[in-house]
């Protein structure tokens, strides 16, 4: 699955740096890098650290969220609670949490675009984010979820499998987040 996002994340940063028609990536890094806000986040010293800061709560709360919903679709945790239930519980978490790291993120991006929008794993970790949201939030609407069985259709392996599958995604964010410090 992650040399999946891998290589649809390298195929993404190719386009944005090599695709006809579309604006070059050294020139939206240029772009970003001459803004007033750019100038200011680099000139603060505190302002970085404070938002990777807010940033690392966020995916805590993010990701505590979706552990928590997609444990209960592998049946791994609440078994005996209704997953409409469960899932109403944490969404308020995950989406706030979402929010916030949209936030964060676009704000480290602007202070360093050099840092991310040229670095592969920044995009496989975007990707991963994508998919993970999706696996996170698609079974709430499936017809059935309210009650603690599968929707008609659905098997009990089916519903465990995407969980875990989830989950392996979630992990998957984590390790990619870390690796862009590390991949130039």
């Amino acid at each position: 699955m992650v040399a999946i996002g891998t290589s649809v994340a390298k195929a993404i940063a190719l386009l944005c740096v090599q695709g006809e028609g579309r604006m070059p990536m050294q020139s939206t890094i240029q772009w970003l890098l001459a803004t007033n806000l750019s100038h200011r986040l680099q000139d603060t010293s505190w302002a970085i650290p404070t938002i990777q800061s807010i940033h690392l709560l966020a995916i805590a709360a993010l990701i505590g969220s979706a552990v928590a919903i997609d444990l209960r679709l592998a049946g791994l945790f609440a078994c005996d609670v209704p997953f409409s239930r469960l899932f109403h519980r944490y969404a308020p978490w995950l989406w706030t949490a979402l929010g916030v790291l949209l936030a964060t993120g676009l704000l480290m991006v602007i202070g360093g675009p050099e840092r991310v929008l040229t670095n592969w794993m920044f995009w496989t970790k975007m990707v991963l984010v994508l998919f993970g949201l999706a696996l996170s939030v698609v079974m709430p609407v499936l017809p059935g979820m309210a009650e603690s069985v599968p929707p008609s259709g659905v098997s009990v392996t089916l519903m465990r499998l995407f969980g875990l599958c989830a989950l392996g995604t979630w992990v998957a964010v984590i390790f990619a987040g870390r690796w862009i410090a590390y991949i130039l």
